[in-house]
């Protein structure tokens, strides 16, 4: 059986070098983006950089820690697999999601995600369990809702 995966594309007016400044290396944004789903990103090991472990305390689901897989700064790249979660059912290792930042002929940006589960058994997923996986992925704090939380963050005017 060939594996699942699950894919998404957004457009944004924002380049796509600022939205990844924004959007990935900017720890201290997505708090104020979506404060009701992210409270705060703790840098548990490493530098930012691919093998660091990342802690989202009261994430949509409690304490998700992700692992960096990959950070390219030159090609707007950042893939992380979550490896502590509530949402890792019976079965399923790790979610592995990787976000891709293209520009767009408009000088904005196309976002590309894309979230593949992990197996821990080679087994066949059920219906039931894809199902839930997917609805799981759709939340609030989905990235293709991040995304469009954050690039309208970055166009808000600042106040002095």
């Amino acid at each position: 059986m060939d594996p699942i995966t699950y894919s998404a594309e957004m457009t944004s007016s924002i380049p796509p070098a600022r939205l990844f400044k924004a959007a990935i290396l900017d720890h201290h944004l997505l708090p104020k983006v979506v404060p009701q789903a992210i409270k705060n990103v703790e840098i548990l090991e490493g530098d930012g950089g691919a093998g660091t472990i990342k802690k989202f305390p009261e994430y949509p689901f409690k304490s998700d820690k992700h692992r960096v897989e990959t950070l390219d700064k030159d090609d707007f790249v950042y893939c992380y697999s979550v490896i502590e979660s509530d949402a890792l059912k019976e079965g399923i290792e790790k979610f592995t999601n990787e976000i891709k930042f293209e520009a767009s002929p408009d000088g904005g940006s196309i976002c590309k995600t894309t979230s593949r589960p992990a197996l821990s058994t080679p087994r066949v997923m059920s219906r039931s369990l894809r199902k839930k996986s997917r609805e799981e992925n759709k939340g609030p704090w989905d990235c293709s809702r991040l995304l469009r939380l954050t690039s309208s963050q970055i166009l808000m005017p600042t106040t002095n």
